[in-house]
């Protein structure tokens, strides 16, 4: 009968498969060993980079967030600048440190308070208004209030 020479064919089969796989699983091994490189990386950055990088890190101020300012003076008399801070921070005691003299050549800008929202600072515009001239709410970075952390009695 003819059985032996299909069982002989079937087990060939098989052997090459597996000669197969095992000579793909090498081949695809082969790239992984030949182009490995064992070293040290060493990262050469010019110095202006560095001190740019530096400059940028310390320019973030993680304790501010976009918000609302109003702003009571704007001129180019930093005397006068000086002036109206003072004033405003002996009227509004509550406020003395919320007090910004900001220069933005060649002009000096006095600008008070610390708002999330605009429709916040509006009570304060309207009292300011009736003061100062020429007074109005200007987008701004503003400073977060200070954590308050409240400990369990007993620690």
């Amino acid at each position: 009968m003819h059985l032996a020479p299909v069982a002989a064919v079937r087990n060939t089969r098989n052997v090459m498969d597996k000669i197969c796989k095992i000579l793909l699983a090498f081949l695809l091994m082969i790239p992984a060993f030949a182009w490995a490189q064992e070293g040290k990386v060493e990262i050469i950055e010019e110095p202006e980079i560095t001190a740019e990088h530096e400059r940028r890190l310390a320019a973030l101020d993680t304790m501010q967030t976009p918000g609302f300012r109003i702003q009571i003076y704007f001129g180019s008399d930093m005397y006068k600048a000086d002036e109206i801070k003072e004033k405003f921070s002996l009227e509004h005691p509550e406020m003395a440190n919320q007090v910004y003299r900001r220069y933005e050549r060649p002009y000096w800008k006095i600008r008070v308070g610390n708002y999330y929202r605009e429709i916040d600072a509006l009570p304060m515009l309207k009292e300011l208004e009736l003061t100062y001239e020429a007074v109005f709410i200007v987008k701004d970075n503003i400073e977060l209030p200070p954590l308050l952390i409240i400990l369990p009695e007993g620690e």
